[in-house]
């Protein structure tokens, strides 16, 4: 039996003609996998961040394995205090608050967790907050004898994540990030996104700024995942690729609106989608490409450049 790699047709464009092929068996892989859950990998990447002055990570908060191994990855290390936590909380978390909200809580007295305002534990709800889940997270804190939480409520719009605000009684608005359409460049979306800051805290008072890196959905598209079956929309949702130096300018407007807005930003931080929404197009985890033909974390190095005089920096 003869096996091929590669099979190359060629003919004459002046000619046609018909092609039979038997007994034909085609295998394709488009995909290479490796495991990044192993403590090696977790620790290098607390020291990529670190080193970039990225001041904590905020999880989504996965109560359930194995999408909380990334979050006990980071407890088990022994460079976890070299970048804190917080916790953005969603529909796995909310679902079942009542079970989680103890072993959360326990955290906030932690060294690591990151703090605003005096000691405050800084708290998001991406989804799932209502009044009375923000009443039994300020109750479990008062209970465990640490400080009132920050609590930061996501939205879509200005309008909604203020009234969201107003209804459940939080302290802050934000965004989780923002996207743009059909390959438009990444100054697009960074413009856009400037506007916001202003909408929010116009809106809601009280604003923590979002500074997105990307929006690339397409591999959403391809394969899709169980949490969005209505997924053929992704094929048009997609910005240009940014440049470290996008990403890094677009943070440091981020932090000079923040140092000249300082009524509406208390908690003096910006939240940057994502450290490795890779699938979602906004990452600046250092990927296999960047340090193969670079041998440098490029858009962390152009974060790392940007004045910390202003403004703290989160992860998602």
């Amino acid at each position: 039996m003869t096996s091929f790699d590669r099979l190359s047709l060629r003919t004459n464009e002046s000619l046609t003609s018909d092609l039979y092929i038997r007994n034909l068996s085609v295998e394709v892989t488009e995909s290479v996998n490796t495991n990044g859950a192993v403590q090696s990998v977790m620790d290098q990447e607390i020291h990529y961040a670190a080193a970039a002055g990225i001041d904590y990570w905020a999880f989504v908060y996965y109560p359930q394995a194995p999408l909380s191994a990334a979050r006990n990855l980071y407890f088990s290390s022994a460079y976890k205090n070299d970048v804190k936590w917080c916790a953005i909380l969603d529909g796995n978390f909310t679902g079942t608050f009542d079970t989680n909200l103890p072993v959360l809580a326990s955290h906030f007295g932690d060294s690591n967790y990151q703090k605003v305002l005096g000691g405050r534990p800084l708290v998001y709800f991406l989804s799932g907050a209502d009044a009375d889940k923000v009443a039994k997270l300020r109750a479990k804190a008062a209970e465990l004898g640490v400080p009132d939480p920050y609590v930061v409520v996501m939205g879509w719009t200005a309008q909604g994540a203020a009234d969201l605000k107003t209804t459940v009684g939080a302290d802050a608005v934000s965004r989780y990030a923002t996207g743009s359409m059909s390959g438009a460049p990444y100054s697009n979306l960074a413009a856009a996104e400037s506007g916001l800051w202003a909408q929010y805290a116009t809106a809601a008072g009280q604003v923590i700024p979002t500074v997105s890196t990307g929006w690339d959905k397409r591999p959403r598209y391809d394969y899709p995942v169980s949490w969005e079956p209505d997924y053929t929309g992704f094929k048009d949702t997609w910005t240009q690729q940014a440049t470290p130096a996008q990403i890094a300018s677009h943070l440091g407007a981020a932090a000079s609106w923040t140092k000249a807005h300082p009524a509406n930003t208390a908690a003096n931080t910006a939240l940057i989608y994502a450290w490795n929404e890779f699938d979602e197009g906004g990452w600046i985890c250092p990927t296999l490409a960047e340090i193969r033909d670079s041998g440098a974390p490029l858009r962390l190095n152009a974060i790392a450049g940007v004045s910390r005089t202003t403004a703290r920096r989160g992860r998602k």
